[in-house]
């Protein structure tokens, strides 16, 4: 996966606007975390795209994980791509608003 300093920057930065996916080792298996995982819960399935939701200790943040399959799906649809590097980082535009209120309700519920 790229560097934990690049995930952290990128969620602190992020508005809501965007979804960052990252490959992990861990999982062998893309992922996004914070606002990017809660936008690509909204964004992607509403494109039919399946993602396990989970809680990063390491990060401390609520997480999902993406399969390359869905990843492939992703990057063959409707999703608008804004950049990559690619096998490791993907950045997506979110059409979605940021409904700030809901993301902490799911984030205290991922968080127990």
């Amino acid at each position: 996966m790229v560097s934990g300093d690049f995930v952290v920057k990128n969620e602190v930065m992020n508005d809501g606007g965007s979804i960052h996916i990252y490959f992990s080792e861990k999982y062998n298996e893309f992922v996004a975390f914070g606002f990017s995982a809660f936008q690509a819960m909204k964004t992607l399935k509403a494109n039919e795209i399946e993602l396990r939701q989970k809680y990063s200790v390491e990060f401390q943040m609520p997480m999902v994980i993406i399969s390359k399959w869905q990843l492939e799906k992703i990057k063959n649809g409707s999703v608008a791509l804004q950049g990559t590097i690619e096998g490791k980082y993907y950045h997506l535009q979110s059409f979605i608003m940021m409904n700030e209120e809901a993301y902490d309700a799911w984030a205290e519920f991922m968080r127990t």
